[in-house]
């Protein structure tokens, strides 16, 4: 199910307003944090790192998305039985 997940979330959540209003602001918060290292690191070091701190923000929508969905369907199978 996580593969059909993660289809769903690339291919349609990705390009929703929400999810871009969402990774700008995440884009802002990795500047503003490494705005002070801009002097004291070279800029090749500077673009590694922002590299992988935008892998990782990638990553975590993708997993938020994930767990949300499970947590939703958890909460419908709880609320259903109960009917």
């Amino acid at each position: 199910m996580n593969e059909i997940l993660k289809k769903i979330y690339e291919r349609v959540i990705y390009h929703e307003d929400g999810t871009q209003a969402c990774e700008k602001r995440l884009e802002e918060e990795i500047h503003t944090l490494l705005k002070p290292y801009s002097k004291r690191f070279p800029e090749e070091d500077l673009e590694l790192i922002k590299s992988l701190m935008y892998a990782t923000e990638l990553k975590a929508m993708e997993e938020g998305y994930q767990l949300g969905v499970q947590y939703t369907l958890i909460l419908q199978k709880a609320l259903m039985s109960e009917l």
